[in-house]
């Protein structure tokens, strides 16, 4: 069984990505009803980053986002690595992962310092060979306007790099990319998400909502699926606060539980998104411990083994819950009420579907050399390196977010791009 202790490292197939190049586009267009343009995005960008060592920054709204990261692949006509958190590895038993690695992704242990994966991003960087796209935000936000805050280690990593380019090529700066997407329902709300709300019905045996409008037949099913929870976990349901506090608190305290049980004293202080990948990590450590062992102990722990397994499902139980804590929190959209019904039929139905046609729209802003910040790092202050690079950036890809949601339309010049739906063939 795989584990999250095992990187999984880039292993490039031209046969795979060929493959891919193919079916890339039917794929948007039969599986995901995704279209995705490129909008405000200069002609000249291309030829300007051709060869040069770009880390793209990409805003991390939805679950689409990796589709959006493979068809920069093609649009920039490079190659491009991509860093993935290492539990998407093993999902559909591995095969995910299988492919992932085959189109140049790789993993990254969220819950512990990855060193070797530290050291792939270093050697990607510094040959330059082949661009790097990373989610910043590190977690799926639900919000298509707003940046949110960014993970300051990827940024260190970053000026790292810069240092090692420095000692061989002192004028190359790696540029960093700011990469915005905004997604859009094209479809009428109510016949996107019906076929859907119809299972998750019957799996909840919650037939009472059916005439209502999508939004509050979905509200309504959130609420009898909060219901289900609470009772599972023997927690007393809060009336008064929101759904997304109520989904927020049965993440909590399956994490609490988890640590409490397997005696681990880690910081319930933290973030229950840090402390959810602090915990992967210390059950991955269990399982790899006791596989270690004979065959006679592993028969006596046999229960404890099975054990574990279990808290790994309820670990990613509490994955689910804080992807629909922070999607409950945005304000009601079309788009908004399609992420709820995505939560609601993950959750019940252990599958996700596409919910009509939807559009992307991603804005890519100008280049952040990095370069310039490189002497301030390296004369001891760091942190303040790295705020200023981080506002910085965060600044510029707000930007090209607020025109790639329209806010900034009126001022835009149209680029005319493929309809990736259509003509998108990524070369990864």
């Amino acid at each position: 069984m795989a584990h999250l202790l095992d990187f999984k490292e880039p292993k490039r197939s031209k046969a795979i990505i060929g493959i891919c190049r193919v079916l890339f586009p039917l794929h948007l267009k039969v599986t995901d009803k995704l279209a995705i343009d490129y909008v405000q995005t200069p002609p000249e960008l291309k030829e300007r980053l051709k060869g040069k060592p770009v880390v793209m920054f990409l805003n991390h709204p939805d679950r689409y986002d990796p589709l959006i990261a493979m068809s920069l692949a093609e649009f920039f006509k490079e190659d491009l690595h991509c860093i993935a958190a290492r539990e998407v590895f093993d999902w559909d038993n591995g095969r995910r992962g299988w492919l992932f690695q085959k189109l140049g992704c790789y993993s990254v242990n969220r819950g512990a310092r990855d060193t070797r994966s530290i050291q792939t991003t270093k050697r990607i960087l510094t040959r330059a060979c082949h661009k790097l796209a990373v989610f910043p935000e590190a977690e799926i936000t639900g919000d298509t306007s707003h940046v949110h805050d960014f993970q300051r280690s990827m940024l260190h990593l970053i000026l790292c790099a810069q240092k090692d380019i420095a000692r061989e090529r002192p004028d190359d700066s790696v540029l960093i990319l700011p990469v915005a997407t905004s997604y859009q329902l094209e479809t009428d709300v109510e016949s996107s998400v019906a076929k859907v709300l119809r299972a998750v019905e019957r799996r909840l045996n919650s037939h009472q909502h059916a005439k209502k409008a999508a939004p509050l037949r979905a509200k309504a099913l959130v609420a009898d699926l909060l219901k289900c929870l609470y009772e599972e976990y023997k927690l007393e349901l809060d009336e008064s606060q929101s759904q997304a506090a109520q989904t927020k608190v049965i993440a909590e305290q399956i994490c609490l539980r988890i640590n409490r049980y397997m005696d681990l004293d880690l910081d319930e202080s933290q973030s229950t998104e840090q402390f959810l990948h602090c915990l992967r990590t210390k059950v991955s450590e269990r399982i790899d411990d006791e596989e270690r062992t004979s065959t006679y102990h592993r028969q006596l722990y046999r229960t404890q083994g099975a054990v574990y397994q279990q808290f790994l499902l309820e670990l990613d139980r509490v994955e689910r819950l804080l992807i629909g804590h922070r999607i409950l929190s945005q304000p009601p959209s079309p788009f908004q009420i399609c992420r709820v019904v995505d939560f609601l039929e993950l959750e019940t139905t252990g599958k996700m579907t596409a919910k009509g046609r939807q559009r992307a729209s991603v804005c890519i802003g100008e280049p952040i050399e990095v370069l310039p910040f490189l002497e301030e790092y390296m004369n001891g202050t760091k942190e303040l390196t790295i705020d200023k690079l981080t506002s910085l950036t965060k600044e510029c890809l707000q930007k090209a977010l607020n025109f790639a949601s329209g806010d900034l339309v009126k001022e835009a010049v149209p680029t005319p791009v493929d309809d990736f739906t259509h003509a998108a063939r990524p070369r990864l």
